[in-house]
């Protein structure tokens, strides 16, 4: 930003104005200064590039000349809205568009001030604690040797030394000049005769005038900002300790309230600065800017352009400097400065409409681009999740298939190895115990089992006579154990009389006592799907 010039310097800050671009990121300054650059530092292609392409460069070759592509006076393109402006691809300077725009003069630029005068009034603030302190010590020491103390170096070398590098850093490069060459008794302001308790509101309006209005009294560069930004007038009114009774005056003049009070004026968003030249250094900085010979000094500012077709900027749209005389001379100075701000305000006022509703329109297609690129990402995202689902459910299923061809290669395995008729093999039948059990489809099976198999062991039983023998399964081994572990029963068995269920743990049936030799069991499905019941 250094090397950049003072007019690129204002194209700079008026491109951040329009866009709503943050440059606090050094990346986002970079791309900036590099768009702008692109096109010559002309506003009006870098601000429809930025609509069209944000801040990246366009990579289509370099933009057609006027020569190459004339436009005509009257093109319709031109009396577009703004939103169909900024979506044409077709870049162009708006200000060759018209002939009448390079006739007409321009207005003259609304530059912020300079913050010098803070500094100033810091080194003042200092050097008065300084020597309030070293009279203090005077008076409390007369009799004592004074001493040279380091507060003294601080307070009063350091800064005067400051200023006057500063004011040669400003001479030999050419800054403000005319503080250094001209001899006049308003080019600085009077630090001596500073009062920090003065209260330019007390001083100059009631409290009810005060609330007529958008008024403030200090940060004069918020207030030109703001302006800027929201594209409304800045009325700014300067005094002195001569002129504060005119100041009251006008700006408890009905005819201003009507033009700028913020309930029931007709520009009722427009803001103003009013503050006093003899008692505020910021005041007085905002004279020096702009140049006042004499006050009271009056300064209308707007975001504007004398042809609506060039690019607008901050600009002084009306200036004046009021006679004081006596209550009738100051009577008839205020009406004149109240037509002639009412005629003022109502020629460029149609330009601030049209602009705020511009911006309107691309803040809301900016929401509705937001509003899409979130329902978008969002998409993304449910997409996203359904596809991590999908993948779930079919692991899951894969899972559960694995499991299910699993058990019931188990429960093949167990009826091609013959498992229960090798568990009572060589037994007597003092170790055996007869149970009749009653299948699903009627059937009655009768079956020995082993005084020392388990009681789960007679659901694996039941598991066997209700396989589909034409299941192409392969079987599988493992341990009654392991079985018991993955699976669960989707059945129970029974004795009728009396109704007792039987447990499918790994109990003995020796242990259980509940269960004889010669005992009838029926069977039953609990909690099944339709599809394995049938």
């Amino acid at each position: 930003m250094e090397s950049l010039s003072p007019s690129q310097h204002d194209a700079l800050n008026e491109f951040v104005v329009v866009t709503g671009t943050s440059i606090d990121d050094d990346d986002t300054m970079t791309k900036t200064i590099a768009l702008l650059s692109h096109h010559n530092f002309d506003l009006n292609n870098s601000v429809l590039a930025f609509f069209e392409n944000g801040l990246e460069l366009p990579n289509t070759g370099p933009e057609p000349t006027p020569e190459l592509e004339p436009q005509s006076m009257f093109d319709e393109a031109l009396f577009s809205s703004g939103t169909e402006r900024f979506e044409s691809g077709n870049l162009r300077n708006l200000q060759g568009d018209f002939a009448l725009g390079s006739v007409l003069p321009r207005l003259p630029k609304a530059p912020r001030i300079s913050n010098k005068w803070q500094l100033d009034l810091g080194i003042h603030v200092s050097r008065r604690a300084f020597q309030d302190s070293d009279e203090k010590n005077v008076a409390t020491n007369d009799d004592k040797p004074r001493k040279v103390s380091i507060l003294w170096i601080i307070f009063w070398i350091v800064p005067k030394t400051f200023s006057i590098l500063y004011s040669a850093f400003r001479y030999f490069f050419g800054l403000d000049l005319g503080v250094v060459l001209h001899d006049s008794p308003r080019l600085r302001f009077n630090y001596d005769a500073y009062d920090a308790t003065y209260d330019v509101a007390k001083d100059l309006l009631p409290e009810e005038t005060i609330s007529t209005y958008n008024i403030t009294f200090e940060k004069f560069n918020e207030s030109h900002e703001s302006s800027q930004r929201d594209f409304n007038f800045l009325l700014v009114v300067l005094c002195d300790d001569k002129s504060t009774r005119f100041t009251q005056k006008l700006l408890q003049a009905q005819g201003l309230k009507d033009l700028l009070g913020k309930n029931a004026g007709h520009f009722k968003e427009s803001q103003l600065f009013v503050n006093n030249v003899d008692k505020s250094p910021e005041a007085f900085e905002v004279s020096k800017t702009y140049g006042c010979r004499r006050i009271p000094f009056v300064l209308l500012l707007g975001n504007v352009s004398r042809d609506p077709s060039i690019m607008s900027s901050m600009s002084v749209i009306y200036k004046a400097n009021c006679a004081v005389g006596d209550d009738e001379e100051q009577e008839v100075s205020i009406r004149k400065l109240v037509r002639n701000l009412s005629r003022t305000l109502n020629d460029y006022n149609p330009q601030l409409v049209t602009k705020r509703f511009d911006k309107q329109e691309i803040e809301l297609s900016r929401i509705i681009k937001d509003k899409q690129d979130e329902a978008y990402l969002e998409s993304l995202e449910s997409d996203k999740v359904k596809k991590i689902e999908k993948e779930n459910k079919r692991r899951e299923d894969e899972l559960q298939k694995k499991l299910k061809d699993l058990r019931k290669g188990f429960i093949k395995h167990l009826v091609e190895t013959h498992y229960f008729d090798s568990q009572i093999q060589g037994l007597l039948a003092s170790d055996l115990v007869r149970i009749s059990i009653k299948l699903p489809d009627g059937r009655r099976i009768v079956q020995k089992f082993a005084k020392s198999s388990t009681m789960c062991e007679i659901y694996l039983f039941v598991e066997t006579q209700l396989q589909d023998e034409s299941d192409d399964t392969e079987p599988a081994q493992m341990s009654v154990a392991e079985f018991l572990e993955k699976y669960d029963f989707s059945f129970e068995l029974f004795k009728p009389v009396p109704k007792c269920s039987l447990p499918s743990t790994g109990e003995t049936i020796q242990e259980y006592l509940g269960l004889k030799s010669g005992d009838s069991v029926l069977f039953e499905y609990i909690d099944v799907d339709e599809d394995e019941t049938t």
